[in-house]
């Protein structure tokens, strides 16, 4: 006979505790569905826009450690001239480099480094050294290098010409430091004097 009541008191329970139709409840009572709430266009929310961070630079704040990776990639891009290297020499420079010259503009890492063998073939070149006079940051990780240059162009043993001349270069600095490169290199000759 229990037995009988059991499915009745249950059906009584699940009654109960179901909610009642929308027109009988209470606007007070909190929601059991999720509510979607539309805001008017008219009213302006403020989001707290976080504060103003100075973007991190990769480029060193001290000149002289600036200086250390330029230096060893004008000394190696000579270097790597002189022995007829591209490999190496093309390297240092981006794959959309573009190397100025008076005569020349060219554009590519292939055709830079074949432009700049092809200089040091034809002018005997034996020494390249730049003497930076100032770097220009352009932003986080590019500036520009200028100063003077001097090649030296051996012909003979008795027979050595200097090239003196102004150069700019354009770098992209990255986080290794042996990674940088040219992005832009422009050279323009002045007199040349024998030795």
């Amino acid at each position: 006979m229990r037995l009988l009541y059991l499915p009745v008191v249950a059906a009584i329970g699940i009654a109960a505790c179901g909610s009642p139709p929308p027109a009988q409840q209470d606007p007070n009572a909190p929601a059991l569905e999720p509510a979607v709430i539309s805001v008017p266009s008219t009213v302006r929310l403020s989001v707290s826009a976080p504060a103003e961070t100075r973007k991190s630079t990769i480029i060193p704040s001290d000149p002289a450690q600036r200086m250390i990776p330029v230096s060893q990639g004008y000394s190696l891009a000579a270097a790597t001239m002189v022995f007829q290297d591209a490999k190496m020499l093309g390297q240092l420079y981006h794959v959309g480099a573009v190397l100025r010259t008076p005569d020349s503009t060219v554009s590519g890492s292939t055709a830079v480094v074949r432009q700049l063998l092809t200089l040091a073939r034809t002018k005997s070149l034996a020494e390249f050294e730049r003497t930076s006079q100032g770097i220009r940051i352009i932003d986080d990780s590019t500036f520009v290098d200028s100063g003077t240059y001097v090649m030296v162009l051996t012909r003979s043993p008795k027979d050595s010409v200097r090239e003196r001349g102004k150069y700019a270069a354009m770098w992209r600095a990255r986080t290794d430091i042996t990674k940088w490169v040219i992005l832009e290199d422009h050279i323009q000759p002045g007199k040349s004097a024998r030795k």
